[in-house]
């Protein structure tokens, strides 16, 4: 789901400016080669079938990163909430690792339907701006340009990604229903149950207030930052 979190501290030390910057540039880079790797294999291949195993390494560097921005929080390096960070990087892992990773069943992969692409270019377009965002703000080198960017694109993104998650997530219900991965049964020893695609359906009711929490947010944020300027769009 899109991203709500603040801006990083402008005015810190001088090595902790260089490790944002490091990390946030890192980021960028790694993205980046999200990007340029997903539109190669689109170009030459015409099908998002393998899409996934082309892109899956730098696509979990890249992502499983964004666990550094939870300690960020808590140690105060940047202004964001570990109470607003931590949901949001959980989330998309959770997408990531349970969802396009773990679920297989025969052929039946939930990152080769239409939902993949989706989440993928948008999480991919979101995070190189941000992360670039975060770069220049950090070495007070932000454009106009960059900033409408960082906060009009989502208007766009936050909808694609949140559309490709459910339709993986659906994806894998359908393959958990039959065959029973990620489900714990009674009798076991622990006498404890577990039904991967109840809490599917859990996760599935949190994506509309979920969704109309941080989208009227991002509004909210882009109306106070770039004022009147767009207010056509």
């Amino acid at each position: 789901m899109a991203d709500t979190k603040s801006e990083p501290i402008r005015k810190e030390s001088p090595f902790k400016k260089l490790y944002l910057v490091a990390y946030n540039s890192a980021l960028v880079i790694a993205w980046s080669l999200v990007l340029l790797k997903s539109a190669i294999f689109l170009s030459e291949r015409k099908d998002v079938g393998g899409l996934y195993n082309e892109v899956e390494y730098w696509l979990k560097v890249a992502q499983t990163a964004a666990v550094m921005e939870i300690i960020h929080a808590l140690v105060g390096l940047v202004k964001s909430s570990v109470f607003t960070t931590f949901p949001q990087v959980l989330s998309r892992l959770g997408v990531l690792w349970v969802i396009l990773e773990s679920i297989v069943m025969k052929n039946h992969l939930t990152h080769d339907t239409i939902g993949f692409p989706l989440l993928l270019f948008a999480w991919t377009i979101t995070e190189i701006v941000r992360y670039t965002f975060y770069t220049n703000t950090l070495l007070d080198n932000l454009g106009y340009t960059l900033k409408w960017c960082r906060y009009s694109l989502f208007i766009a993104l936050y909808p694609m990604g949140v559309a490709g998650e459910i339709v993986c997530i659906l994806s894998a219900m359908s393959v958990a229903k039959k065959s029973g991965q990620f489900s714990v049964t009674l009798p076991n020893k622990f006498n404890f149950s577990f039904d991967f695609v109840t809490s599917c359906y859990f996760v599935l009711l949190l994506y509309p207030p979920g969704f109309y929490f941080l989208y009227s947010h991002m509004l909210r944020q882009r109306k106070k930052v770039l004022g009147t300027k767009d207010k056509n769009l």
